[in-house]
């Protein structure tokens, strides 16, 4: 089919009206069957739709679909009435409209049962010490607030168990299970356990803070990404709040009593087999054990276990045990071992502008007259909703918004400057929306230009879109029927934002570099590309993007699949993404900022370019994880003062590389702390030591005086301690490396660099041993680990008491020598 007739298949003129079709010789087949299938499983827009509500908090607006203490569900924020059957209604109402927000005001919120949160729906509070929910009944078998459902959230919410007691404290469940959730914004001021992340998949945690008894947060397991920032656990959360819901401080016997218990039983943070987590900014000072890495009891696991993700700012002691083979032979990247990392300007969360307008009349409901937006999926909306913009922009800006629902549109969409184009998902969703709120991308397919054509949405400058999915029914869902469309989603101006968006199946995700795109904002995406996923140039200056990830998984998982689609067909669509999937590249632009940057099996993971000879400048990265690159996770073909704080990644196979750099790449690439697997991804030091450089991990060992039983001339044993990964300890098979950490501390792993960082990879050492002794002259073995021809390699140890430490390589190269770049003891 000539391309123009495959456009005209999916206009407005052959598409009219909700379920009666025109057959017409231009309507391609699939659209057809995907528009009847459309009708059969849409649910159909409720005529009593719950009317949006335009809430203003400080430095943010939200979009309530319910506001629980209005009728019909008027929940008493007094705390003197049970609110929970109001809550609970209110909550079920929003889940059975498709999604939303129900906004709780500011106020005390008595919970006499427990709360259950639906799919795609947000409890949303006023804050963490404006609104709080009194948990008033006695210890039970549920938690508070089961967030199980996925794509669920709570954010700004305090949390009081009225019955609980410092000097007899009471066994209460989870104050909060989830899974795939968002948490933000939480104090739990008296938990006897705090939050459990039935599977960390997708989920994000961001300023959890409060006192809990017996455990903070339980994460066990999960095979997905996910991220926290700022969580603390202290008894001062509860001691502070006392006189304000008691009426009086905490007597000195329960302030003695607190502080003996949970020195005694806390755990601050439970944490098992994790795929890519990140942890910025963790502490629980009043506990028995801030941190413990260990198996799940309850839940068989396969034999690959440990902790693999960054951290930063992870207070506390560590306590790693019950280990099988350790996280495929890496650890978590820890920048708090890395003294240079300490004076760069952590980045704060980025705030997601608003429009110029906020005021309650500036929110258009686009299904209200006299626009009148179908979202059924079948009926073309793009006449209804492009209007819709145009009002709000005419009038200086606002809120156009679209309620649950799928919005078909035809022709490209242009949101004006200081107009918010918004759906009804909270913060933060990820991965499958299902039926929340959809815009249908039916134009653009089989572009000829794909990367200049018009994006399906446009934003002006200090124009966003924000709590959408984004889906093309006509893209297929085998490599052999990918369609190319243009960018979802453009830039066309200074102040643009994208937050909250889920990309289904693009071909093209983010264009921020056809424009200069100043001080965009891109916040909490999740999706599927085909190509790009994010793309920033065009002289962009001061941008930020945050917890964003690209995997095959939105598009393979999420309702717009043919159930029936043979495993071939998703093989061949995940080959194709292995192939083309770019998730972020970064051409002509400076002062990038990038927090929690993910990625999961594409092509190159990041793509560092030239554009008319200018490059990427002056930009940090920060706490990024990628998982199994298929090229490459870093192409440097230009660029310059490029850094990485917090890096972890994998590969796809051995022909993987972590990192290609070009002579025209002028530097300096900078890593503080990388975590690389070592079986899976080369490390050839192709580069100069000008273009790259690695401020790894200070561990026990660094500045102490290393010995050895012989060492080859020019290779010393403190060539093993310079940090220096151009340098190594060599020696004849059969010797030793030691070191006197000069007084006797905890040992709980070590970590080894061979010089096949640097050399052949026959030259690698294999296979080594760590002995421990405390007083130098008794050594007993504690540890081994193997390199599987590779680089690197990690591993845990009980943790032990020794001031010497040795390594005993047992397997040394193919020509029978030692070469060793670094040897590295951690813990406390």
């Amino acid at each position: 089919m000539p391309i123009a007739k495959r456009k005209a298949a999916c206009s407005s003129e052959h598409l009219r009206g909700r379920f009666r079709l025109p057959m017409n010789k231009s309507m391609c087949g699939y659209c057809l069957v995907f528009l009847v299938a459309m009708a059969i499983i849409s649910p159909r827009v409720p005529a009593d739709r719950l009317p949006p509500t335009l809430i203003t908090l400080d430095h943010e607006t939200l979009v309530a679909s319910a506001v629980a203490t209005n009728p019909p569900w008027n929940a008493d924020p007094s705390g003197h009435a049970d609110a929970t059957a109001a809550i609970q209604q209110a909550l079920n109402d929003v889940a059975a409209h498709g999604g939303g927000v129900v906004y709780l005001s500011a106020g005390r919120y008595r919970i006499d049962g427990a709360l259950t949160i639906g799919h795609c729906v947000t409890l949303r509070g006023d804050g963490g010490k404006q609104t709080t929910l009194l948990a008033t009944a006695p210890p039970g078998d549920k938690p508070l607030i089961d967030v199980t459902a996925t794509e669920g959230a709570v954010e700004g919410l305090g949390i009081w168990y009225t019955r609980q007691s410092a000097v007899d404290p009471q066994a209460y469940p989870f104050t909060i299970v989830a899974f795939s959730a968002d948490l933000r914004d939480i104090v739990l001021y008296n938990s006897y356990n705090g939050v459990k992340l039935k599977a960390a998949n997708c989920c994000m945690i961001d300023h959890l803070v409060g006192t809990a008894l017996r455990r903070g947060i339980v994460a066990q397991q999960s095979e997905e990404f996910g991220w926290t920032r700022d969580i603390h656990f202290s008894n001062s959360y509860w001691r502070d709040a006392a006189p304000a819901f008691e009426g009086a401080p905490l007597s000195a016997e329960a302030l003695s009593d607190l502080d003996t218990f949970t020195r005694a039983h806390l755990v601050g943070a439970d944490i098992g087999r994790l795929d890519g987590l990140c942890f910025d900014g963790f502490s629980a000072d009043d506990a028995a054990l801030p941190i413990q890495v260990e198996k799940d009891p309850d839940q068989e696991q396969h034999n690959v276990f440990g902790f693999g993700g960054v951290v930063r700012d992870f207070q506390g002691a560590r306590s790693d045990f019950h280990w099988s083979p350790w996280y495929y032979g890496f650890h978590f990247g820890d920048v708090d071992n890395v003294p240079e990392a300490q004076a760069l300007p952590h980045p704060s969360p980025v705030q997601v502008p608003e429009p110029l307008r906020t005021d309650a009349a500036s929110l258009i409901d686009v299904t209200n007259a006299p626009y009148s937006a179908a979202g059924d999926g079948i009926a073309d909306d793009t006449i209804s909703i492009q209007t819709a913009l145009d009002a709000a922009g005419k009038v200086g800006g606002g809120t156009v918004y679209l309620p649950p629902g799928k919005y078909r549109i035809t022709k490209p969409l242009d949101v004006p400057r200081g107009v918010e184009l918004r759906g009804p998902l909270g913060r933060g969703k990820a991965r499958a929306a299902r039926n929340a709120c959809s815009i249908l991308g039916c134009c653009g397919k089989d572009a000829s230009h794909p990367d200049t054509d018009p994006a399906l949405i446009t934003l002006e400058e200090h124009a966003g879109v924000r709590g959408i999915e984004i889906a093309y029914p006509e893209q297929g869902f085998s490599g052999a029927d990918i369609h190319p469309y243009p960018y979802s989603i453009r830039g066309h101006g200074a102040g643009v934002w994208i937050a909250d968006i889920i990309l289904v199946n693009s071909y093209l995700g983010i264009d921020l570099a056809a424009y200069r795109c100043d001080n965009h904002v891109v916040r909490s995406l999740w999706g599927t590309v085909l190509g790009n996923g994010i793309k920033v140039g065009a002289g962009s200056i001061g941008g930020h993007i945050e917890q964003t990830c690209f995997s095959f998984g939105p598009a393979l998982e999420s309702w717009m699949r043919p159930r029936a689609l043979p495993k071939t067909s998703s093989d061949s669509f995940i080959a194709y993404s292995d192939q083309h999937a770019a998730p972020y590249t970064f051409g002509n632009c400076s002062d990038e900022t990038g927090w929690g940057l993910l990625a999961f099996r594409p092509n190159v993971h990041y793509h560092f370019i030239s554009e008319d000879g200018k490059a990427c400048t002056h930009s940090s990265f920060w706490m990024c994880m990628h998982d199994v690159a298929v090229q490459t996770t870093l192409q440097m073909d230009a660029g310059e003062d490029i850094k990485f704080i917090g890096f972890w990644a994998t590969g796809y196979n051995r022909s993987t590389n972590w990192l290609e750099v070009s002579p025209q790449f002028k530097g300096p690439l900078e890593f503080y702390s990388k975590s690389l697997q070592p079986t899976t991804i080369n490390h050839p030091l192709t580069f100069t030591s000008d273009q790259v450089h690695f401020y790894d991990e200070v561990s026990l060992t660094t500045h102490r005086t290393a010995t050895a039983s012989a060492s080859d001339p020019g290779h010393e044993p403190a060539k093993a301690d310079d940090r220096n990964p151009w340098t190594y300890w060599q020696a004849p098979a059969g010797n030793w490396l030691q070191v006197d950490l000069g007084k006797t501390l905890v040992v709980n792993r070590f970590d080894i660099e061979s010089a096949g960082f640097v050399s052949d990879k026959k030259l690698n050492t294999k296979e080594a041993d760590l002995y421990v002794s405390v007083d130098g002259h008794t050594f007993r073995r504690v540890g081994s680990l193997y390199t599987n021809g590779s680089a690197t390699a990690s591993r845990p140890v009980e943790p032990t008491p020794a001031r010497y430490v040795r390594l005993v390589v047992t397997k040394p190269g193919a020509d029978n020598v030692i070469r060793v770049n670094s040897f590295d003891v951690f813990g406390y």
